[in-house]
C-alpha cells in the first residue's frame, strides 16, 4: 500500500493518490520551517493540496530509505533525503521517518519527523 502511495505520488498521479486516502486522511508535520511546506492538513482536498505543494516545493530529490516497519495497521519509514529547494536552488539534507496509519485499505494519518543534517 505505503509502495504504491509513494510510487502514485513520485509519478504525480494525483487521481491514484486520491484514491488511497480515507476521506478524513490527516497530515501533521511538526518541526522546523526549513522546507517551504503545509505542515497540517485534513481531508482528502487538503492533502492533494499539501501534497502539490509540499512535492512542488522541491526538485532534484534523492531519498533514501533505511528501513520499513510495519506492525497491525501502522507503517513507518526510515529515511534520509537530499535535494534543492526549487525557489532559492538551496541544497537541502534531512533524516527522519514518516510514519503511515492504515485502516480498512486507506490511508487515514501521514505523519513526518525530519531533522536537517
Amino acid at each position: 500500500m505505503i509502495k504504491n502511495l509513494l510510487k502514485a505520488i513520485g509519478s504525480d498521479d494525483l487521481p491514484a493518490v486520491e484514491e488511497m486516502l480515507a476521506e478524513g486522511v490527516r497530515l501533521e508535520i511538526p518541526g522546523t520551517d526549513e522546507l517551504p511546506f503545509i505542515r497540517k492538513a485534513k481531508g482528502r482536498e487538503q492533502m492533494i493540496e499539501a501534497i502539490k505543494q509540499n512535492f512542488g516545493a522541491l526538485q532534484n530529490q534523492r531519498p533514501s530509505i533505511e528501513a520499513v516497519i510495519a506492525q497491525g495497521d501502522t507503517v513507518i519509514v526510515i529515511m534520509e533525503e537530499e535535494g534543492e529547494i526549487r525557489a532559492s536552488g538551496k541544497k537541502y539534507q534531512t533524516k527522519g521517518m514518516q510514519r503511515f496509519v492504515i485502516r480498512e485499505g486507506k490511508v487515514e494519518l501521514v505523519e513526518e519527523l525530519f531533522v536537517p543534517l
